[in-house]
C-alpha cells in the first residue's frame, strides 16, 4: 500500500530491499547500505547495519500503532458507557410512555 506522500508500509519508496513474489524477505534501508558500503564497510556489515536500522524503524513503528490501538480502546470503552447510559435513558422513557398510556385520557 504506498500513500500520497510515496511510502510503502512506513518506508520511503526506494528504501526497501528484498521483497520478492509478495514473500518479506530481509529488508533494509538502502541509501544507509549505500553509504556504508562507500564509507569502505564491507557488504556484509553494510547490510547487517542496514538491517538493523530498518528493525529499529519497525519497533519504532509497530511501538506506534500499539499506542494508536490503545487510544482508540480508550475512546471505545467511553462510547460502549455512553451507548449504554442512553439506551437506559431511552428504556426509562419508554416504560413511563406505556404507564402514562395505560392511564387513558384523563388519568
Amino acid at each position: 500500500m504506498i500513500d500520497r506522500l510515496g511510502y510503502h508500509w512506513g518506508v520511503p519508496r526506494g528504501q526497501m530491499l528484498g521483497r520478492l513474489h509478495g514473500r518479506a524477505m530481509t529488508t533494509m534501508i538502502r541509501e544507509v547500505y549505500e553509504a556504508f558500503r562507500e564509507a569502505g564497510a564491507t557488504e556484509e556489515k553494510a547490510a547487517a547495519a542496514a538491517e538493523a536500522i530498518q528493525a529499529v524503524r519497525e519497533e519504532d513503528r509497530l511501538r506506534r500503532i500499539e499506542e494508536r490501538l490503545t487510544r482508540i480502546e480508550e475512546r471505545i470503552g467511553l462510547l460502549q458507557w455512553m451507548v449504554g447510559f442512553l439506551l437506559a435513558l431511552g428504556v426509562a422513557n419508554l416504560w413511563l410512555l406505556i404507564r402514562l398510556a395505560a392511564r387513558g385520557p384523563g388519568g
